[in-house]
């Protein structure tokens, strides 16, 4: 799995990144305009790890493989925040401050 910027996009698919930007990016950021190159990867049908590309080429890959792996990155995530924030709540029920 590529260690670089947006295999979350690629994993999760660019046409849902792509159809949120073409509506909430109008009403949230300055020039109203969808992010241009985003808009024609999709229309190119490179709509990331389902498609076999997006930012990265994931002909021969096992999707399977990759989305197992990426959930297990976001799991152990999850659970270090959950960790964390009941730490900072105990911390924080007995007045320590960090």
């Amino acid at each position: 799995m590529p260690e670089r910027a947006y295999p979350a996009e690629d994993i999760s698919g660019l046409k849902i990144h792509a159809d949120a930007q073409e509506s909430i990016v109008p009403k949230l950021f300055h020039n109203a305009t969808p992010n241009p190159m985003l808009q024609t990867m999709v229309a190119l049908g490179r709509t990331g790890l389902s498609a076999g590309k997006g930012f990265y080429d994931w002909n021969g890959c096992d999707v399977e493989a990759v989305r197992r792996q990426a959930s297990s990155q976001l799991a152990k995530l999850l659970e270090f925040l959950r960790s964390e924030s009941a730490a900072r709540a105990g911390d924080a029920a007995e007045g320590v401050s960090k």
